[in-house]
């Protein structure tokens, strides 16, 4: 009996060590450890002779397994600046070969006590193989934000809406080119809009930090002095930006799925905090977008076009122009795409709504069962792209699509089921909403100022 009862035991450590010997087998192959050793991390002190040995097999037969199903003899170690990493292979289905996965690398010392608030500094080295076979902790404010199925299961979203701007060498990507705006925050800590009051006394204009360090300028006179590194730059939007997501968020009051003139009128003046459109000139941003129909469906998406079109498009367009004009290499994109992993409470309507090409960037189609050969392809087709401006400053390559240069022709590539190449994206929007901020600043007195 109490042969058997080690044996229960010693089965059930086993079962809990099963993760361990994935990450002790690397160690392994790569010399980083030899067969006794790792039987002895794990098997632990009290684990009885018999068991040792069944543990040593399970080890070998383990390493001698993974050599067969295809992996690599030996796990991934490269050298970074500051000291080795280990890494790990990763199964793709419809990959033969599997991927190499580095997670967590180090890349400045942890912004705490002194150093927050501060420039980055860089790294402490190390002398070992640091194991960067799983992420660490993730940030306690980060949250999974649910759908009409539970909570998302590719990860989190955090609670702010700032830009995400990502920094290879010698090249920049940039997702959104928009400023972010200050919005007043729920008892959940989501950003809703209030339909209460002055918009512009409710919303009060949190103004850019000019540090002298990220900013020894603004933005927009740093653009205009091309006081800028010239550096590769993609830059790009989604077809419906505003389209479900941020408006859900936001808790907009479009419920009904329409929506009449004097509605929007109003509503758009409460979303001064996000477009910054002068009461006086609410009529005639109105009428440009939505007085070509009569059905109030319409209407609701020209409203939503409105809203994406000054928050995301129209800067977006205008930042493409001065880094092209600066003579950095520069690609627009517009994502036309509406994932599988989409609410089933957001609109078929809406394709290419916020966020929704971060699916096909990161390869979620590979690790979900159950996405068509079409997403599959795009999502491939996009990696390559995003793969090949990081390491060349240029997103074109064999076998994909063309995607022109942005100069002066300002071509640009839309992303979708069918991606090909066009001209002027957004050229009309961004000529009149520079006319109409321009008339703006003309109205207001020399103290204020009105983003463009």
């Amino acid at each position: 009996m109490e042969d058997n009862h080690i044996v229960d035991l010693n089965n059930n450590t086993l079962l809990l060590h099963s993760r361990a010997v994935a990450q002790g087998g690397a160690e392994l192959l790569a010399g980083q450890r030899s067969p006794d050793q790792l039987q002895e991390d794990l098997a632990g002190p009290e684990t009885s002779g018999p068991s040792r040995m069944w543990l040593r097999a399970l080890v070998l037969g383990t390493l001698a397994a993974s050599m067969v199903w295809g992996h690599p003899s030996s796990p991934p170690v490269v050298d970074t600046v500051h000291g080795k990493v280990l890494g790990k292979f990763v199964s793709l289905e419809g990959f033969a070969q599997p991927v190499a996965v580095f997670l967590g690398i180090p890349f400045a010392k942890p912004p705490l006590g002194p150093l927050r608030f501060t420039p980055p500094q860089p790294a402490e080295p190390w002398s070992f193989v640091k194991n960067a076979t799983s992420y660490p902790p993730m940030p306690s404010r980060a949250r999974v934000l649910p759908t009409s199925s539970g909570p998302s299961q590719l990860g989190t979203k955090r609670e702010n809406l700032t830009p995400l701007l990502l920094h290879p060498p010698s090249s920049v990507f940039s997702w959104e080119a928009s400023h972010p705006h200050p919005l007043s925050w729920s008892s959940q800590n989501f950003l809703t809009l209030d339909l209460h009051g002055d918009p512009r006394k409710s919303y009060p204009r949190t103004p850019t930090v000019i540090d002298g360090v990220v900013l020894p300028k603004t933005p927009e006179e740093l653009q205009a002095e091309r006081k800028f590194h010239t550096v590769p730059y993609i830059v790009g939007f989604n077809k419906k930006e505003f389209g479900w997501f941020l408006p859900t968020l936001m808790s907009y009051p479009l419920s009904e799925g329409k929506l009449d003139q004097k509605t929007a009128m109003s509503l758009l003046w409460k979303s001064y905090p996000l477009v910054h459109i002068p009461k006086e000139l609410i009529p005639e941003a109105t009428e440009k977008y939505l007085g070509g129909t009569v059905d109030p469906v319409k209407k609701k998406d020209l409203f939503l076009d409105l809203i994406a079109d000054v928050m995301f498009c129209v800067p977006s367009v205008i930042v493409a122009r001065h880094h092209r004009d600066a003579g950095a290499p520069t690609y627009m994109y517009e994502f036309q795409y509406r994932p599988s992993f989409s609410s089933d409470m957001k609109p078929k309507t809406v394709i290419g709504d916020h966020g929704d090409e971060i699916f096909s960037v990161l390869g979620a189609p590979f690790l979900k069962e159950g996405a068509s050969e079409e997403e599959i392809r795009l999502s491939k087709m996009v990696m390559k792209f995003w793969a090949n401006f990081a390491r060349n400053g240029n997103p074109n390559g064999e076998g994909l699509p063309h995607w022109p240069e942005y100069n002066q022709e300002e071509g640009y590539l839309q992303i979708g089921a069918n991606t090909q190449a066009a001209q002027k994206l957004k050229d009309k929007e961004v000529a009149f909403w520079t006319n109409l901020f321009k008339k703006a600043a003309e109205q207001l007195p020399q103290t204020e100022h009105i983003e463009l």
